[in-house]
């Protein structure tokens, strides 16, 4: 039996790859099949392969035998008088995370967790007190932005996204720059690079790092 992955674990890239090993030799197909379905998963948020009425029944086929879609449930919503929303959503293992809907006069933000609890122990932040259970998978990471994104009205539509939540960023490196991928494609959520901020305790390697990341 074939173990199904989480298909927004992957990136748009990772995604032509696997379509190219299963499908065979054309690569201009397997390339467009990939953007496919990038646009069916971030500009649509659908939940199943079915929805996506422009492939051919034997892609989605071939989708449905290796891979499911995720999405976050909503657990708990508290509003603010100023009009920000912190939502606790619940994750597949049962553990939950904060994400926090962050209005302002001409743009809007989304504030975004990178770990369930985090290790760096600041005495400020009450998710210090949790300790780090785990790091989030980049399914988790992208799907608390489509989450926020699908409650709000298109009139709070996000511009601005910040890893400022729950957990140390660059502590879970590889899948927060998988995230960021993901986020900035133009086949995905098409944010803009620069409507990314990534907060951090002052890991300095890791800054240095990610000052040389080429994300595409």
């Amino acid at each position: 039996m074939v173990k199904l992955h989480n298909i927004k674990n992957l990136t748009r890239q990772d995604l032509r790859e696997w379509m190219f090993k299963e499908k065979g030799k054309d690569s201009t197909i397997k390339s467009f099949r990939a953007d496919q379905v990038f646009y069916w998963l971030y500009k649509n948020n659908v939940r199943s392969f079915a929805e996506m009425q422009n492939l051919g029944k034997e892609t989605r086929k071939l989708l449905e035998e290796n891979f499911w879609i995720s999405s976050l449930k909503v657990a708990e919503q508290k509003k603010s008088k100023d009009g920000s929303i912190k939502y606790r959503l619940l994750l597949e293992d049962g553990k939950s995370i904060e994400s926090v809907f962050i209005p302002h006069l001409r743009h809007n933000t989304v504030c975004i967790s990178s770990q369930v609890g985090c290790a760096m122990g600041c005495d400020f932040c009450s998710t210090a007190t949790m300790g780090l259970v785990r790091n989030l998978k980049t399914s988790e990471i992208i799907d608390q932005v489509l989450t926020v994104s699908e409650d709000i009205s298109d009139k709070n539509k996000l511009r601005n996204i910040v890893f400022m939540g729950m957990g140390e960023p660059f502590h879970n490196y590889k899948n927060l720059i998988q995230a960021i991928s993901i986020l900035t494609d133009e086949h995905g959520l098409n944010f803009s690079h620069r409507r990314i901020t990534v907060s951090t305790s002052g890991l300095i390697p890791k800054i240095i790092n990610f000052g040389k990341e080429k994300i595409k």
